[in-house]
């Protein structure tokens, strides 16, 4: 996940790959969405690794990290997990590390904030 391209992404959890191949509706429309405005959407090396392994929400604060590192400021998720870690403190460690900030947020309520 190179941080070089297109300055508009997004990363991806793994859940949300899963939402799009069981054909879930919000997922498609997310997807859909962002892609016509002109988005990248991207995964974490992790977010591969978990697809291959099947070892899923083992690797949330990488996928955090990586999504940090490649400086993209959102990781979209429907994980539970994620979705409730506390920005705050998030916005800090990332800041401590001399990393991006980043947060979680689920595809509806990206879509939400689109329309």
């Amino acid at each position: 996940m190179a941080a070089n391209g297109p300055r508009k992404q997004l990363a991806l959890d793994t859940n949300v790959l899963f939402n799009l191949a069981d054909g879930r509706d919000f997922a498609h429309a997310f997807r859909e969405a962002f892609l016509a405005g002109g988005y990248a959407l991207r995964f974490p090396p992790t977010v591969l690794e978990e697809l291959v392994t099947a070892e899923l929400e083992l690797n949330d604060a990488l996928i955090l990290a990586e999504t940090a590192v490649a400086t993209i400021p959102l990781l979209v998720t429907s994980d539970r997990h994620l979705l409730d870690v506390d920005e705050d403190e998030l916005v800090l460690l990332c800041g401590e590390a001399d990393l991006c900030p980043v947060r979680a947020a689920h595809p509806r309520r990206l879509l939400r904030a689109i329309r």
